[in-house]
């Protein structure tokens, strides 16, 4: 809890306190029966609890980290995060086109290559694990992103398995390499895990469908 929010909480306590005494005071001074009850304490009453609901409610809005599920709820693990079906890539040397070159996979949006200064086409998305070459695949910068999926792979865990050989990750991948229908793993610039697999291949001129799908880690 932070300085401002237990600050909050003194200073409602006092009026509360303080309110509390007031209405105290006249109750027993001026009330021997509940039929006696008037209006007025009936509203001083009501204000009073709308000033202690308001004081608790604003400290839990402070208290809670922006965009958290205020039920409580905490986001599955290892949930889906962008599922596509089909996106198509296509080698890009002109300004015109550097969108279609390249897919963060963690938005499913082109987003950017190497440079962050985004020329060309308005596009969302933040650092590309794909970029497609006219002979390879690599990513937004050097690392290696890249580890072959295990036979069968389908799941989190298939790739989590596959990325946690540091050996046999690589930072590019040949198209000679890849096949129709074969697969890789990634880990995104946000530390997720996606599956790609190669759903269509064509050699002259270069150009890749993939499908993919992004889990949170």
């Amino acid at each position: 809890m932070n300085v401002v929010a237990i600050a909050v909480i003194a200073v409602a306590g006092m009026v509360i306190a303080v309110f509390a005494n007031v209405f105290s005071n006249v109750l027993s001074s001026r009330l021997t029966a509940l039929d006696r009850l008037r209006p007025w304490h009936v509203v001083g009453i009501g204000l009073l609890l709308l000033v202690a609901a308001g004081a608790l409610g604003w400290v839990q809005g402070l208290t809670s980290p922006p965009g958290a599920d205020q039920s409580g709820a905490q986001p599955a693990a290892h949930a889906v995060l962008v599922k596509r079906d089909s996106y198509a890539l296509r080698p890009s040397s002109s300004v015109a086109t550097n969108d279609e070159d390249k897919v963060d996979l963690d938005t499913g949006h082109p987003g950017y290559g190497r440079s962050t200064i985004q020329l060309g086409p308005a596009r969302d998305g933040g650092p590309a694990e794909i970029i497609l070459e006219d002979d390879h695949v690599h990513g937004f910068d050097k690392t290696a992103p890249f580890a072959p999926a295990p036979k069968g792979a389908s799941t989190f865990q298939d790739c989590s398995t596959g990325l946690a050989d540091q050996a046999a990750r690589l930072a590019r991948l040949n198209l000679s390499d890849l096949t129709e229908g074969s697969s890789f793993c990634v880990e995104t610039s946000d530390k997720n895990i996606s599956l790609v697999r190669i759903a269509k291949m064509q050699s002259d001129p270069v150009a890749v469908d993939i499908s993919f799908v992004t889990w949170r880690r």
